[in-house]
């Protein structure tokens, strides 16, 4: 799983956090930087809440998953192994000027050279790929942005006529369970799937079911 996200980072996690730890963290992550709790907000600021909760699920996505989590400590210890190595094989800063200064007839000291400075010439070779790549990504998300901001009539709410839990899936769905079951909160509101909806309970997680093109209004009922 090749990922540039630092997924226990963007949850404020230890690797070694339990899978119970790191549900509650992703619970408390999406309460507090969903982008509904910003109606008020820039255009700007409601785009980097968004971009930040589509790293919060994706980090729940992998990390919620007992599969694709041992994939991805693979991949993150290697990668953590590869840095080390690199920035032990690095010359200090002091030591590369000394060798330029030394005679340039040096083969010995201009291969030395050559080799130290192997990542800075990738990085040149990468750069305007790189560039590339990010202004797609940008033109992507500004594109989606704006579509979701066009004039929608207003949306609508319910509140569910008897109680009823749900439990979260790894594939960002919902099933509702008994109330005495494990669960991950209650539904106490039915919102239109609109993304100026807001719960009318301030405690209330709001989570989307795509399946039914509805949002739910969550407040959990552990003891």
């Amino acid at each position: 799983m090749d990922t540039g996200l630092d997924f226990y980072a963007e949850l404020g996690l230890d690797p070694s956090a339990s899978n119970d730890d790191i549900r509650r963290a992703w619970v408390q992550a999406a309460r507090l930087n969903h982008p509904d709790t910003l109606l008020d907000a820039s255009a700007a600021v409601r785009l980097k809440a968004e971009e930040r909760m589509q790293r919060i699920n994706e980090a729940w996505r992998v990390l919620g998953s007992e599969e694709l989590k041992a994939s991805y400590d693979r991949e993150r210890r290697r990668k953590i192994k590869q840095a080390d190595r690199l920035r032990s094989n690095e010359f200090p800063i002091e030591d590369l000027d000394a060798r330029w200064e030394m005679d340039e007839g040096d083969s010995e000291t201009a291969q030395l050279l050559v080799t130290s400075s192997w990542l800075f010439a990738f990085f040149l070779r990468v750069l305007p790929w790189l560039t590339v790549g990010l202004i797609g990504v940008g033109i992507f998300v500004f594109s989606a942005f704006a579509s979701n901001s066009r004039s929608q009539p207003l949306p609508t709410s319910r509140i569910p006529e008897k109680q009823e839990c749900v439990r979260l899936r790894e594939n960002s769905t919902v099933r509702v369970v008994p109330c005495t079951w494990d669960n991950d909160g209650e539904i106490v509101e039915i919102l239109d799937f609109r993304l100026a909806d807001r719960c009318s309970d301030e405690n209330a997680v709001l989570v989307s079911e795509t399946q039914r093109r509805q949002r739910l209004c969550l407040v959990s009922v552990r003891e």
